[in-house]
């Protein structure tokens, strides 16, 4: 693969002439390198499934018992029923420090961890249950960050892998798959719930959650209650200029929004979590996010209602 700011087909034509494969012009999105890379090397790197040659059962991963650390109460309670609905059970740990201190005195075949988290980030804790038991669990990431920075700081943490929220339920099975020989699934019971547009698409959503309507209908519930001051937070915050705690809230609200298939108040969310500097929170993108939310808010609430 060869990266250039020249993109003249001169070029391109003698680097092909000497085996390169692909092409990319600076500046290179982090996307479309991790795309070229897997296009080149083929998409297999991407998944190492275990051997399927034995008997499936109802419950593909039956029995295991598994640690998540998550701050989030949505993805927390999204987290357990889909683990849980594999024939897992499930301690949830609310910060990194308290997933510390459950690994020290249990013993679990796998770590699911969020990443941004009060007292201990995912990083840290990541550390330090590699040095409690060096040869313990596979430690997987959760995190709406999909860059290669991202992956690479989570496997210098210890980490085995990485899945990138909103989580689906097929995603996370097969990542577990990777490390513990389990059985195929079944299948799943897709909803045919139709879809709200960028709103609210529940479609999508419950798909994600391996058919669960109960499950979203649940988590549809919960978020206006956690969620409702969110715009008016970030307001005083920034009226402060405390943007550590903008980013805290946008983040929050940005994994339950996307868990829920608002994909509009997850955008709008993820720019402000991702903004570095004061000056980057504009009037008008508090505002965008203010209306989202409040869009959001009232799907939810129909949603629930049954309307």
């Amino acid at each position: 693969i060869m990266v250039t700011a020249h993109g003249r087909e001169a070029i391109q034509d003698a680097a092909e002439s000497v085996g390169v494969k692909r092409f990319l012009i600076k500046p290179v999105d982090a996307s479309v390198l991790l795309d070229t890379i897997v296009d080149v090397l083929g998409a297999d790197i991407m998944r190492t499934d275990p051997p399927t040659d034995h008997e499936p059962t109802a419950a593909p991963l039956g029995g295991m018992r598994v640690l998540l650390a998550e701050d989030n109460p949505i993805n927390q309670q999204l987290a357990v029923e889909m683990l849980t609905d594999a024939g897992m059970s499930v301690d949830v740990a609310d910060n990194g420090a308290e997933a510390v201190r459950r690994a020290e005195g249990h013993r679990y075949d796998a770590v699911l961890m969020d990443i941004e988290m009060p007292e201990m980030d995912g990083y840290t804790a990541a550390r330090a249950l590699r040095e409690l038991r060096p040869d313990g669990p596979p430690i997987v990431a959760m995190t709406a960050h999909a860059t290669v920075e991202h992956r690479r700081r989570c496997i210098e943490a210890g980490m085995a892998d990485v899945v990138t929220k909103p989580v689906m339920f097929d995603e996370l099975i097969a990542t577990l798959r990777k490390y513990i020989r389990v059985p195929d699934s079944a299948g799943s019971n897709v909803s045919s719930a139709p879809p709200n547009s960028d709103v609210l698409d529940t479609r999508t959503a419950i798909a994600r959650m391996n058919g669960n309507e109960a499950l979203f209908r649940k988590l549809a519930a919960m978020f206006p209650d956690l969620h409702r001051a969110a715009a008016t937070e970030i307001r005083d915050a920034m009226a402060q200029n405390d943007l550590r705690k903008v980013r805290h809230i946008a983040h929050s609200v940005a994994g339950a929004a996307g868990n829920l298939g608002a994909t509009r108040l997850h955008a709008s969310a993820m720019a402000l979590e991702n903004a570095s500097e004061p000056h980057q929170l504009s009037p008008a993108s508090i505002e965008d996010f203010d209306r989202a939310l409040q869009d959001m808010l009232r799907a939810c609430e129909r949603y629930v209602a049954g309307s």
